[in-house]
């Protein structure tokens, strides 16, 4: 499988994880502490690894570790940052939809309450 794929879908992902703070109300939390914390560690580790030798080349030819440090972390922290936004977005969009159906239920007991009192 093409990791580009996954990442590419991260987002959409994040925002189906928003989406289901309807039916569990902490995991956008769990799995935006989950993202951080994975990110923290990749870096963490990577960064021990280029720290050793920073100027060592790299993964690709003619770079150096700490060229491909601050180039990963560029990435995965724009990566990180686009997947933490779709999971805001979509626990936005559950509120949306939560006022929505409650004007949508006001409103529909309104009606029937005129309709009621309504001489006949």
């Amino acid at each position: 499988m093409n990791p580009g794929i996954l990442f590419g879908w991260l987002p959409v992902i994040g925002i189906a994880v928003g989406l289901a703070r309807l039916r569990f109300p902490r995991l956008p939390w769990i799995a935006t502490g989950l993202l951080v914390g994975a990110y923290l560690t990749y870096m963490a580790a990577f960064g021990a690894y280029a720290g050793q030798c920073w100027s060592c080349s790299g993964v690709a030819d003619g770079d150096t570790r700490g060229d491909t440090f601050f180039v990963s972390a560029i990435f995965f922290g724009i990566l990180l940052a686009t997947t933490l936004l779709g999971i805001w977005l979509g626990a936005r969009l559950t509120v949306v939809f939560g006022r929505v159906m409650s004007a949508a239920r006001d409103l529909r007991e309104g009606l029937r309450d005129r309709e009621d009192r309504q001489p006949r």
